[in-house]
């Protein structure tokens, strides 16, 4: 290998074509002599190879900062550069002066960050990739850049969501695929796609950091991270390709192809060949001619004439990639020694009980001295031979390839008796294998106890000692046989009938067990919604109608004496004391019947917004003595499948519940639409005290009663939620509830429209 393949340029201090020795972050050919350069540090170059002449942009007095990590065509002889900390600008190479783009305290619709990796131009579209923004695009029209902050309808993503971009790319069917620090996204103009879910993230690094996206000229995308992986449109698959490669460098950082079998990758270990034609990998490092080890997110090209060029850490590396064809030189491998082990305690060789029995009878080797076998393999040549690498096979043991790096020598211990071939072949310091090799065959001879003599006589003699105890087993079998069968006869009959009997037994046990087991189930029951019903009329229903009865006393005895005003006010508390007795047995009513289902269910279809109507109706009155709004927002004609009856008491109680824990003046609004899978919601909010987490688990416990004080001190039975979830649940549909204390509740009611 010669190391002029490698051209390289870099530091300024002896050559005329340089780039100051900065890291180069992008390589752009403007024409068959002119390449632009972008470093992070040192601004921009221009290197002329015609004049072998180097011209060197800095900021402040060309572009708006030294940090340059993005180049992109105009199309009419300017360059956008894509800067870290100055933003974007456009730079004229005729003028040498530059239009910079970054945000602007209070100019609206513009770039929102200083901080720039890639920039993409789709036609009148610039597209950057802000670090922590996400994407802005600028209309170069219109003058204005759409971002999070001014979205258009044009790019119908959230343009934020590839967060830490770092490069942006189009493929063939106009895909665009974001690479950011957290994983790849492609939007094909209708949705953005997350890949980190993907089936094949398992094997594949889709959730780490992306450098770049590359097409190939078969329209396969190969995708530089943690690993090198290839991604086909058309199986939607992605391959690991460091699986199939294990000697392939990891933390890729960018890729171009040479020709249809062979690519160039670039790495935070050099730059690696990989030929896919021969199912090889060949890798250059620093002592190879290489600039570094270390190499920059895509910056790579391939010129018009052929040229590859990649950067890196310290400068620029380029080559004609046909000086690098398949070299078969010091590649030849050669087998030195079969070193056997050898009971008689010969010295051979320098190594203590070890015969060297290469060029001896390999067709014949004893057993005894074949316990301990190992091969030493050389490939001869002086360059770079720490780099030379070893493979062997040992077929009759198994087909197995045993890759050992540059380990020269192969170790087989207790091996079998029978016929095997050792080979061995080798790679030179470029990674070209030379598939031939060596190899040599070997007999390993059984010992006298394996031969087929012995194990003739030996099966021999077994048969006939398994033959006469055979023979006496048989006959003892045939004397017990006509015992057993006698005794079996009798015993089956006797468990035949025990079994009969015990059957038709177990058959009434387990009848009488199941109609125990459900009267148990319905006496609880019973005796639960006995207990509940005589709780709630001895404590919540005393009072109210104690107030009543203590009212109708007062009307009687000062009837005479009281004005008109003053005996309406007592009838109007008496008649709001009455409605919620009401109000409170229909709610028991309703319960008592669910408790021991005793419910007719009969749905019909069902006008939702006349039925709402309708329940409101018994409420405005509650709702006006605390000055509360009810909004309901009616649509036009709303179906649903549902037992009217049962719907209505589950609105009545839950508007009814609004009411009492909204404070006076406050709002319960109510709306009414449809959903998907053929749904409809009812959707009913409140601006009242809300619920902690602690009180809404309550409300879900099967046992439990849950009741406060309204903030009018209305005191209600806890049947209310639970009637509304069991009648719900009756009618196929689902009760939601999200509340958050101080701030008000929400009840979301999904019912079926048939």
């Amino acid at each position: 290998m010669r190391k002029n393949r490698f051209k390289f340029i870099g530091d300024s201090n002896s050559e005329k074509l340089h780039t100051g020795g900065f890291p180069v972050t992008k390589i752009y050919e403007e024409s068959a002599h002119s390449l632009w350069i972008a470093t992070d540090g040192g601004g921009l170059y221009n290197l002329n190879f015609q004049t072998n002449t180097t011209k060197h942009f800095s900021a402040p007095q060309y572009i708006s900062n030294n940090a340059v990590l993005d180049i992109e065509p105009n199309g009419d002889g300017k360059l956008w550069l894509a800067t870290w900390g100055g933003g974007i600008c456009l730079f004229d190479p005729k003028t040498e002066k530059s239009n910079t783009y970054k945000p602007e305290i209070n100019k609206a619709n513009w770039i929102n960050n200083k901080n720039v990796k890639a920039i993409f131009k789709d036609e009148n579209f610039l597209w950057i990739a802000c670090h922590g923004n996400g994407v802005n695009i600028y209309d170069i029209a219109q003058n204005q850049f759409y971002n999070t902050e001014n979205p258009s309808k044009l790019f119908n993503f959230n343009l934020a969501t590839p967060y830490w971009n770092n490069d942006i790319f189009k493929d063939s069917k106009n895909n665009f695929w974001f690479s950011t620090a957290f994983g790849l996204y492609k939007w094909d103009g209708k949705e953005l796609t997350n890949f980190n879910n993907h089936p094949s993230a398992e094997k594949n690094p889709l959730n780490s950091y992306i450098s770049m996206v590359y097409e190939d000229s078969n329209n396969h995308l190969w995708i530089c991270s943690n690993a090198l992986m290839k991604y086909d449109s058309y199986s939607n698959t992605f391959t690991n390709v460091n699986i199939s490669y294990s000697n392939l460098p990891k933390n890729t950082k960018a890729i171009v192809q040479e020709s249809d079998d062979k690519f160039w990758v670039s790495s935070n270990n050099g730059i690696s060949c990989i030929d896919l034609k021969n199912n090889s990998v060949r890798t250059f490092q620093y002592e190879d001619g290489l600039q570094g080890n270390a190499y920059s997110d895509k910056a790579v090209m391939k010129s018009n004439n052929g040229m590859l060029y990649f950067g890196g850490s310290d400068g620029l590396n380029y080559f004609d990639p046909n000086l690098f064809s398949e070299n078969s030189m010091e590649t030849n491998v050669y087998i030195t020694a079969l070193n056997l082990w050898n009971n008689n305690d010969e010295h051979q060789g320098g190594n203590l009980n070890m015969v060297n029995y290469l060029g001896k009878d390999l067709q014949n080797i004893p057993f005894d001295i074949s316990r301990f076998i190992s091969f030493e393999y050389i490939a001869p040549g002086y360059h770079n031979s720490e780099k030379k690498q070893y493979a062997y096979w040992l077929f009759g043991h198994s087909d197995k390839k045993y890759s050992v790096g540059n380990e020269r020598k192969a170790t087989f211990t207790n091996l079998s008796p029978g016929i095997y071939t050792f080979k061995v072949i080798s790679a030179n310091s470029e990674g070209f294998w030379n598939n031939v090799g060596e190899s040599i065959t070997f007999t390993i001879l059984p010992p006298w106890w394996s031969t087929w003599w012995f194990r003739l006589i030996m099966i021999i003699c077994i048969s006939l000692i398994i033959a006469f105890v055979f023979y006496l087993r048989v006959r003892n079998i045939m004397k017990q046989k006509t015992i057993l069968e006698n005794t079996v006869q009798q015993r089956t009959v006797q468990l035949t009938e025990a079994n009969v009997e015990i059957e038709t037994q177990n058959k009434q046990l387990f009848k009488n067990q199941k109609e125990i087991e459900l009267k148990n189930i319905e006496l609880s029951t019973t005796i639960v919604t006995k207990d509940k019903l005589l709780s709630i009329i001895a404590h919540d229903l005393k009072n109210p109608i104690g107030a009543i009865v203590g009212l109708l006393e007062l009307l009687d005895s000062n009837f005479h004496k009281y004005s008109d005003d003053k005996k309406q006010s007592y009838v109007k508390v008496t008649l709001s004391s009455a409605q919620k007795i009401q109000h409170e047995l229909v709610n028991l009513l309703d319960w008592a019947r669910a408790q021991t289902q005793n419910l007719n269910y009969t749905p019909q279809i069902t006008n939702l917004n006349l039925l709402i109507k309708n329940t409101l109706s018994l409420l405005n009155q509650t709702a006006k003595t605390k000055k509360i709004e009810i909004l309901f927002n009616a649509q036009p004609e709303i179906l649903a499948f549902v037992d009217e009856r049962m719907i209505s008491t589950v609105i009545r109680n839950i508007v009814s519940n609004a009411i009492k824990f909204t404070p006076n003046e406050g709002l319960v609004n109510i709306s009414v639409e449809n959903s998907t899978n053929k749904k409809v919601k009812i959707i009913i909010s409140d601006s009242g005290v809300g619920m902690t987490n602690e009180q809404m688990n309550k409300l879900n416990e099967p046992n439990e009663y849950y009741t406060s004080y309204g903030t009018n001190n209305e005191k209600g039975t806890g049947l209310g939620i639970k009637i509304c979830q069991e009648f719900i649940a009756i009618n196929k549909g689902t009760l939601n509830i999200y509340s958050t204390p101080l701030q008000g509740s929400t009840f979301t009611i999904t019912l079926p429209t048939k």
